[in-house]
């Protein structure tokens, strides 16, 4: 499962990134950090479930923190098997926050033994 296209739109998921291309004639290429992914929702109106569509909606942290209003976040148009696409999102997204988190128990921990050297070195 690493990439989707219908017409003019494509998607892929990557280990830190969901990246969205599209346009016919300009493209648009957005893409978010799934590090700041807050939710992914299924969506099928009357008219999809008639074509047989279903679309993914990925909200991110932007709006929140970035400014007033809630983000556009990004979608997902036909996407084949919806639920396994957001549990895949979400679980990288989990994984992405801990790699995060480890990252910066790590650099802590740096910084920490540093200043323990620079401690010695003044006396």
């Amino acid at each position: 499962m690493s990439q989707r296209r219908i017409a003019r739109h494509r998607y892929w998921l990557t280990d830190k990134r969901l990246v969205v291309q599209e346009g016919l004639i300009g493209q648009q290429v957005r893409s978010v950090p799934l590090s700041r992914v807050v939710d992914v929702t299924v969506r099928q109106n009357w008219l999809d479930r008639l074509f047989g569509v279903t679309s993914l909606d990925v909200r991110d942290m932007t709006g929140e923190v970035g400014g007033p209003g809630p983000s556009r976040g990004l979608q997902l148009f036909d996407v084949t098997q919806p639920e396994q696409w957001k549990k895949e999102i979400l679980a990288r997204t989990g994984s992405v926050i801990a790699t995060d988190q480890s990252q910066g128990r790590e650099l802590g921990q740096m910084v920490s033994l540093l200043q323990q050297l620079v401690d010695r070195k003044a006396v």
